[in-house]
């Protein structure tokens, strides 16, 4: 294994992280990472290059060039190279690959193992044999597609056959959440399109998860409060005629946003301490209305700016795609240190959607649908003491299934807040950031004004953050 023959030339030469980390060129933390297993480089990557060069560099430091010839036969960049990777392809090959590699989206699957293709057999409960008969394709070539002996071609007949047999049947079997969950992106942006470069290329996953990070961090780059957009007044936010009603039904999604604008408006006239917010239901209610969406916008803010906290529990138990969109879109507003951001550990109930907006015993907005109804669905302003107090234990029980999403500080960090098997990021390709990555979480760094820390632990949003890591650090 890579690891063991690096801390075995490492020993040999009398060196530590930080040597090899000067000499390479990489922050200490990678060092570690590839000492002890948890990172290895690319076989023919620059990143394999440069560790190559630096124990070359280190042994010559040392006088210890003999020692290194009698360990890796070689002088030279592929020399060592090769001798750091030796055996490297056929473990790969055989499926063991190294423990970074295992850690993909929708790992949390155990059951599934090998490729793609594995997965999605498994799901469809289906065997090579009975997929190849379906297919007309001998069962030795599915075999060779799952070891990866044999790549699938996504052009071809075959790969379209497969992709719409097995989608086809795990639709069927009512298991498109599970599809969803091991592919990370959100049920409706499962097709067959889709469905057939996620079989086809095992690295889809890493890609789009990188690409997410990186979409996240050029977010976090741009921040500086200031959303660009023209957001009406308070009072044409909020017009008093709504403020005012007194009815307890509101009737479609009409009635839900004028529900929501009385609730926002009566928080921020009466100075409400804190308000907890939920929805599991679609979001079309709210952008698909581009005047009611500056509304709720405008009135949002106001809150924060008058000191009303927020609690909300946001709706990310479906797709990396989805959390990047919640944490962009609310960006502005955590800068206020006002918003309090979690994730329910629990599943979402795929038959019924549920919405409670509560301000603690004053109001509250509720309304449970068959998914799928909502646009013509009943929504209640409940302002009665007894159901008030019931709805809040039940909100204060969902709180405790969650975690936070993100965590906000302005509190400078010392050296020994950062765990050793942490990686920062190279500091030179963020201009004003600092970033750091590990399985447990990802903290960001803002250098400049507004200059605070986000902490993130949601295990979709560190995987895609490995991945970004991975891609461009270790290319």
């Amino acid at each position: 294994m890579f690891s063991d023959r690096l801390d075995e030339i490492m020993n040999a030469l009398g060196t530590d992280n930080n040597e090899i980390a000067r000499l390479s060129g990489f922050d200490r933390t990678y060092i570690s990472k590839f000492r002890n297993g948890k990172r290895t480089p690319r076989i023919k990557g620059a990143s394999a290059g440069k560790i190559s060069a630096a124990l070359i560099a280190c042994a010559k430091e040392h006088s210890e060039t003999d020692t290194l010839v009698n360990i890796t036969g070689s002088l030279e960049i592929s020399g060592v190279n090769e001798y750091l990777f030796k055996d490297e392809e056929r473990i790969r090959r055989s499926g063991k690959t190294l423990k970074s590699r295992k850690r993909s989206i929708g790992s949390s699957f155990s059951p599934f193992s090998g490729n793609n293709l594995s997965r999605a057999m498994f799901l469809a409960d289906m065997s090579n044999a009975q997929l190849s008969r379906l297919v007309n394709v001998d069962a030795s070539l599915i075999s060779r597609y799952r070891t990866g002996s044999r790549r699938i071609d996504t052009d071809s007949d075959i790969a379209g056959n497969i992709a719409s047999l097995l989608l086809s049947r795990i639709e069927r079997k009512g298991l498109l959440p599970e599809l969803a969950s091991i592919t990370g992106v959100s049920i409706s942006e499962i097709n067959k399109e889709y469905f057939l470069g996620w079989l086809c290329d095992p690295e889809l996953n890493e890609k789009r998860a990188a690409q997410s990070a990186e979409k996240l961090l050029n977010a976090f780059s741009s921040l500086d409060g200031n959303t660009g957009i023209s957001l009406p007044s308070l009072k044409d936010a909020a017009p008093s005629s709504i403020l005012n009603e007194t009815k307890e039904y509101y009737s479609g999604y009409g009635g839900f946003r004028d529900a929501c604008i009385r609730f926002l408006g009566n928080v921020i006239e009466q100075g409400v301490d804190e308000i907890q917010l939920y929805s599991d239901q679609g979001m079309e209610w709210m952008i698909n209305d581009k005047a009611f969406l500056l509304k709720w916008t405008a009135l949002m803010k106001e809150c924060v700016d008058r000191g009303t906290r927020i609690s909300i529990i946001h709706n990310i138990d479906r797709s990396l795609s989805e959390m990047n969109q919640a944490i962009i879109s609310w960006l502005p507003l955590y800068m206020s240190g006002m918003i309090r951001p979690y994730y329910c550990q629990k599943k979402p109930d795929e038959r019924f959607s549920h919405s409670i907006f509560l301000c603690p015993g004053k109001y509250c907005i509720s309304g449970s649908h068959i998914r799928g109804t909502e646009k013509n669905g009943i929504y209640r302003f409940i302002t009665e003491d007894p159901e008030l107090e019931i709805l809040h234990e039940g909100m204060n029980r969902l709180f405790s299934y969650s975690l936070p999403l993100v965590s906000i500080t302005s509190e400078p960090e010392t050296e020994k807040d950062i765990p050793e098997d942490a990686i920062l990021l190279d500091p030179s390709s963020f201009k004003n950031m600092s970033i750091l990555v590990s399985d447990e979480y990802v903290r960001i760094k803002r250098l400049t004004e507004p200059c605070l820390t986000f902490t993130f632990t949601h295990p979709l949003l560190c995987q895609a953050f490995l991945s970004y890591a991975e891609r461009n650090f270790f290319s």
